[in-house]
């Protein structure tokens, strides 16, 4: 069957990525690629923004980056040599350019999401005024629990080393919670968490 232009587009695009490509799962993966772009029209849009809208979830309000995070909750990709925060790429791709020194800020302040509607350009000075009426403001207090730090009006959990993000909490217990569950998914039952786990019941039967 004779490739259509957006079907080369798409396999030109994915050989460029990965080497010469064949077999059932290279030629899904060419028409999922080539549906997008023929529904956009492949014209407005690179071949890189398909391929970036392609890893965002539109399952709700939010529309959410599935791919990499940083620890702060921030989608990030590779855009050429340069490594780029998923929310500015999304931005940028329906936008154009974005404003010497500005920022793009989240209405929902949830890091992951790049839904257009959610996001808009601040200056430094926004963000700051967003995380401190937000409760995200740095305060450099530490906390009685391990991986927990007050942030603002709230409790951060982070952990591992890299400080992986795991969310914001009203109240230290409820942070501190949170990071042992991340720590036990993590790292198993070698993990060290705020509080102990439960010892196994006793076999009543002695075996």
């Amino acid at each position: 069957m004779t490739e259509d232009k957006y079907e080369r587009m798409a396999r030109e695009w994915l050989e460029r990525q990965h080497g010469k490509i064949g077999g059932p799962q290279a030629d899904r993966e060419v028409y999922e690629f080539a549906a997008l772009l023929r529904e956009v029209g492949g014209e407005w849009v690179s071949v890189s923004n398909a391929r970036f809208w392609m890893r965002v979830s539109e399952t709700g309000s939010c529309w959410v980056w599935t791919g990499a995070r940083n620890k702060d909750g921030y989608g990030y990709l590779r855009d050429g040599e340069s490594t780029v925060l998923a929310h500015r790429f999304a931005w940028a791709s329906l936008n154009g350019p974005i404003p010497d020194g500005g920022q793009i800020l989240h209405h929902c302040d949830n890091p992951p999401c790049c839904n257009p509607e959610h996001l808009y350009v601040g200056t430094h000075a926004d963000n700051m005024r967003d995380m401190a009426n937000r409760g995200r403001a740095a305060t450099g207090k530490t906390s009685r629990y391990r991986g927990v730090s007050k942030v603002g009006r709230r409790w951060r959990a982070t952990c591992g080393r890299d400080n992986k993000h795991v969310g914001y909490f009203d109240t230290e217990e409820e942070a501190a919670l949170a990071y042992d569950v991340a720590a036990l998914e993590r790292l198993g039952a070698s993990a060290k968490v705020n509080f102990p786990l439960p010892a196994p019941p006793d076999d009543e039967n002695g075996g």
